[in-house]
C-alpha cells in the first residue's frame, strides 16, 4: 500500500511538470515569444523540489523485498527517562 503512494505522487508531480512545459511550449510557439521569466521561475521551482525528489526516490529502497519501503520501517531511537538524583538525606532536628 504504502509503494502505491509513493508511485502515485511521483507519478502526479511528473504529470505537473510536464504539462507545465508543455504549455509554456505551446505559448512560445503560438506568440513566438519566449516568456524567459516564467521559464526562469519553473527552473528555481524545480531545483527546489530537488530535496522533495529525494525523499520520494528513498521511498523506492526496499532491501528485503517485503513490499514495506525501509525508510518507513525504521525504528525511531526511544528517548531513555530522565534520570531524577536523589534527594540527599537531611536530618531534622527534634525540636520541642
Amino acid at each position: 500500500m504504502t509503494m502505491k503512494v509513493v508511485l502515485f505522487y511521483l507519478f502526479f508531480i511528473i504529470l505537473l511538470l510536464a504539462t507545465w512545459y508543455v504549455a509554456w511550449m505551446f505559448m512560445f510557439l503560438k506568440n513566438g515569444i519566449a516568456d524567459l521569466d516564467a521559464m526562469s521561475r519553473f527552473i528555481v521551482i524545480c531545483t527546489g523540489a530537488t530535496g522533495f525528489f529525494g525523499f520520494i526516490m528513498e521511498c523506492f529502497v526496499d532491501k528485503n523485498h517485503n513490499g514495506i519501503p525501509d525508510m518507513f520501517e525504521k525504528e525511531k531511537p526511544s528517548m531513555p527517562p530522565p534520570v531524577i538524583p536523589p534527594r540527599p538525606m537531611v536530618e531534622r532536628e527534634n525540636k520541642k
